[in-house]
């Protein structure tokens, strides 16, 4: 198994028609020599008796519960046989041998540690997937639901023009890549460690580019590598406690990386900005009173992450 390039790595959870896609598209991509492991994280859709079936070439892992993202790409990465570790998303579609566009990107370039392909809409429009690290005035406008305005400031500035229309790659050194698509060096996962198990949910990628780059390796963005990305197919599963998890994580990050005035910014910033939601969903939902509840208690949730009360039933 000396020979493998890349190991492919697909955490799933009862998205069993997106898998079935996703590893079709794999299977037409040629050149590098790669493996598939697939971690299930104890799915009820019959993804697993699937993937037996009509995928028997495919590594599988069969979780007895819902390890989260991070503990089972770690079980794939564990028993993985590449030079080459790529981290998919079951709710993709690889185009164009994406993949080993990749893999050659990583073989001309020994100093990248983590790259990134060009993420489409389902539509095939352009998918932002180069992102900042966490501060807390965009954590304001995340939390407050003004979500819309923040990006139209972001799209308009000439860096997020680059990432949309540049069919070159660049090197960054102050942002990192949406973990839907990621190609890692599997020297540098041995440096840097695996991804962080203590987080609930979201924000794994983000620790892990950080940690990348404070050992001096480099991040690469490679629009050349295309693959579509749906989007949010696990996540949406989980209804409101999605926010709570989102916030945990968020604040896990703070704890990890950032001062205690740092920290204390943020969890501010957080619970004013959903103060704000709170407001604007009241003035917007007075003729829905369901929804309205069911707004309140998401902003509740944002609230009491930011105050540091965490609600336990709503992890995974």
């Amino acid at each position: 198994m000396s020979n493998i390039d890349v190991s492919i790595i697909i955490v799933s959870w009862n998205v069993k028609r997106f898998v079935k896609e996703c590893l079709l598209s794999i299977s037409s991509d040629k050149g590098s020599t790669y493996e598939i492991i697939v971690v299930d994280n104890a799915s009820e859709d019959n993804t697993v008796e699937y993937i037996k079936q009509h995928w028997p070439g495919v590594m599988l892992i069969e979780n007895q519960e819902n390890c989260g993202f991070a503990r089972a790409n770690n079980q794939g990465i564990k028993i993985a046989h590449g030079r080459y570790i790529v981290l998919l998303n079951p709710d993709t579609q690889v185009m164009d041998n994406a993949i080993d566009r990749l893999a050659e990107f990583m073989d001309s370039h020994s100093d990248v540690g983590i790259a990134g392909g060009r993420l489409l809409n389902s539509d095939k429009t352009f998918q932002p997937s180069i992102r900042n690290f966490p501060n807390p005035i965009r954590d304001l406008f995340y939390a407050s639901g003004l979500t819309t305005i923040l990006r139209l400031i972001e799209r308009k500035s000439s860096y997020a023009k680059r990432f949309a229309t540049t069919k070159n790659h660049l090197m960054l050194c102050d942002k990192y890549i949406n973990g839907a698509f990621l190609i890692i060096r599997k020297d540098c996962l041995d440096t840097v460690g695996l991804l962080d198990e203590r987080y609930p949910l979201y924000f794994e990628e983000t620790d892990l580019c950080y940690r990348i780059l404070q050992k001096g390796f480099v991040i690469a963005y490679v629009p050349s590598a295309e693959i579509i990305h749906y989007g949010g197919q696990s996540s949406m599963q989980l209804g409101k406690a999605m926010y709570s998890l989102y916030y945990r994580s968020l604040f896990m990050y703070y704890d990890k990386f950032g001062s205690s005035r740092r920290v204390r910014r943020a969890r501010i910033a957080v619970f004013i900005g959903a103060v704000v939601r709170c407001f604007l969903l009241f003035f917007g939902s007075l003729r829905n009173v369901k929804s309205l509840a069911m707004h309140f208690n998401s902003c509740l949730s944002i609230a009491r992450v930011a105050c540091g009360r965490i609600d336990d039933k709503s992890g995974l």
